[in-house]
């Protein structure tokens, strides 16, 4: 089974900020745009068996089952890829830095049913 992915405005936001940080931390687009491509690649693996990703470290704390994909562009994930899976589709709700706090239920962007 092939899932639709759709990114929530608010995960949008989230990877425009990353992406202005490489940009502005390197000095070069292309550090950004290698980030952007991988976020790509593995926002495009979601729409394949996205259940074989585990549930997120806060899944306990939340009111919703939300699941985690670690991505980087380096050897080592740095950002976590916070998505939702509801019928045929992954919604995804965020993506946080390792670096940050545990999510929040404030923290989601759920799309309504």
């Amino acid at each position: 089974m092939i899932y639709r992915v759709e990114i929530t405005p608010t995960a949008e936001r989230d990877v425009r900020e990353i992406t202005d940080w490489y940009r502005q931390t390197s000095g070069e687009a292309a550090v950004a745009q290698k980030w952007a491509n991988g976020f790509a690649l593995t926002i495009d693996g979601l729409s394949i068996d996205p259940h074989r990703h585990p549930l997120a470290r806060e899944f306990e704390q939340l009111s919703e089952v939300v699941r985690e994909v670690h991505f980087g562009s380096g050897r080592r994930p740095i950002h976590r890829i916070i998505f939702e899976i509801r019928e045929e589709t992954v919604f995804v709700l965020r993506v946080w830095h390792y670096a940050q706090r545990d999510l929040t239920p404030d923290d989601l962007s759920s799309p309504s049913l």
